[in-house]
């Protein structure tokens, strides 16, 4: 993380957090000299106040974050000096007034709305075409599904950035966009979802720029712990046989084009914790001999046709599903529900369209496996804990997709968010990524990419990460003739 309107992020270190002797936290920003919103009007310690009262608004739900009901108040000394106090230690609280957490809000455009009709903010104007920001570049036009132009910020507080116009086309139609590059009139792609087979086209080609490729998300197949089918699902044996049964590698150098690695636990490589719990991540490599020795643990003998049944003469049956919405999970569900087969184990593949995808019940009860990539922002662990599991009484709303409940898990989750300190802090992570591997809450299979096509007139642009877009550092761009 890097300060932008403040002079420092808050940290233990510098002082500005605080741990207090009852319990509490207090974190201080001060914010930069000069720092301005882009109609020039003054940036001050009010519009942070104000941000943190509409965040907290039960009336305003579309602002709310799970980082506010933490907050006991928010106190502004000074023009440039905000103290935030909290209820109770939270590692996250430096991450308050960030994109992640809700941007700091225009008090002077906004607060006679939030005074006379709260409930219209969320319409107002300010959010399309009257947007105005603190960043390196301010709003000129904005034609929905068209276009958006961006002037250079003359006042930016970091320094007006060296590009002095971006017009950003939205392209929804990906051929036309790898058109529109390879013709010379687009510079870079932004936000553009295209498959990396595309990618691979415009590297090759492309000979007036280059394809950056970064970890992204991650591709996993992830079980059902609620009343799943085969009930033997919930013995880890059986998971930890599956997960050795899967040549990963496959997936990885003939679906991934050898673009990305193996995955083994919820944490992108390119996370600033990732190499201080690597060692503690347990490992599954690709080993058919141990996962038929742990089939047999579990009872299962193969037959003359290659396949398992238990001591009853039934077959080993799993589920593997997958939606059609991303050609790279149906070819990847495809690759895994090959090696099980190779295994032993009898699958049932389901690939399901549309209108599944939306039917939040169907998902979350599935019986078996569900081959799906998502993104991996940073403590996507998290998500793991039990009251994220979606159910019926909460119309299955919640992020714990395999529905795994433990409360040894919850418990570590628990700690590790109260535990400020780092160093302590990364031992609770290092028994997060142990337990979350040896319990197998999902099977890892790949990273993910992220690529971006930039033009060879464009500098300093670093991709896109799970936690950053193309544009972090866009006031470092630089533009040759």
């Amino acid at each position: 993380m890097r300060p932008q309107l403040a002079e420092e992020v808050p940290s233990l270190e510098n002082g500005l957090w605080k741990l207090l002797p009852d319990g509490r936290m207090e974190t201080t920003w001060k914010i930069r000299p000069g720092a301005v919103w882009h109609d020039g009007t003054s940036f001050t310690t009010d519009d942070l106040v104000f941000t943190a009262l509409t965040g907290n608004d039960p009336e305003l739900p579309d602002f709310a974050n799970v980082i506010y009901p933490k907050i006991e108040r928010a106190d502004a000394p000074d023009a440039a000096t905000v103290v935030v106090t909290w209820k109770g230690p939270f590692v996250g609280a430096d991450t308050l007034f960030t994109r992640a957490r809700g941007l700091p809000l225009p008090r002077h455009l906004l607060e006679v709305t939030y005074n006379e009709n709260k409930t219209a903010l969320r319409d107002h104007p300010y959010w399309g075409h009257e947007f105005v920001g603190t960043g390196p570049y301010k709003l000129r036009e904005l034609v929905r599904g068209s276009h958006v132009i961006l002037d250079a910020n003359d006042q930016f507080v970091l320094g007006r950035p060296a590009i002095d116009i971006i017009e950003v086309k939205f392209t929804p139609d990906a051929n036309v966009l790898i058109t529109t590059l390879l013709a010379g009139t687009a510079e870079m792609t932004f936000g553009a979802r295209i498959s990396i087979d595309q990618a691979l086209q415009i590297q090759g080609a492309w000979s007036d720029g280059a394809v950056l490729f970064n970890p992204g998300g991650w591709l996993t197949a992830m079980p059902q712990f609620l009343n799943p089918t085969p009930a033997l699902l919930l013995d880890v044996r059986l998971r930890r046989a599956l997960q050795h049964a899967i040549d990963r590698r496959v997936i990885v150098d003939d679906l991934l084009y050898g673009k990305t690695t193996i995955s083994d636990a919820p944490l992108a490589p390119n996370e600033s914790d990732f190499k201080d719990v690597e060692s503690a991540i347990p490992r599954y490599p690709y080993e058919p001999q141990r996962a038929a020795e742990l089939l047999q643990d579990l009872g299962y003998t193969r037959g003359a046709d290659g396949m398992l049944r238990d001591a009853a003469g039934q077959r080993l049956t799993i589920e593997s599903r997958t939606n059609n919405q991303l050609d790279t999970q149906v070819k990847a569900e495809a690759i895994v529900a090959d090696f099980w087969r190779q295994a032993g184990v009898n699958v049932d593949e389901v690939v399901y369209g549309q209108q599944q995808v939306a039917d939040r019940e169907y998902r979350h009860t599935r019986p078996g496996f569900e081959v799906l990539g998502f993104g991996l922002p940073s403590e996507s662990f998290a998500n793991f804990h039990s009251k994220q599991t979606p159910l019926a009484e909460t119309r299955w709303l919640g992020q714990n997709r395999t529905r795994y409940v433990n409360p040894e898990y919850d418990a570590l989750i628990d700690t590790y968010f109260v535990t400020v300190p780092r160093p302590a802090r990364i031992e609770v992570l290092r028994e997060i990524v142990r337990h979350f591997g040896e319990q197998l809450v999902l099977l890892p299979l790949t990273y993910t990419t992220n690529h971006v096509a930039v033009g060879n007139r464009i500098s300093n642009v670093t991709g896109r990460g799970p936690n950053w877009t193309e544009g972090w550092n866009v006031e470092q761009w630089g533009l040759s003739s």
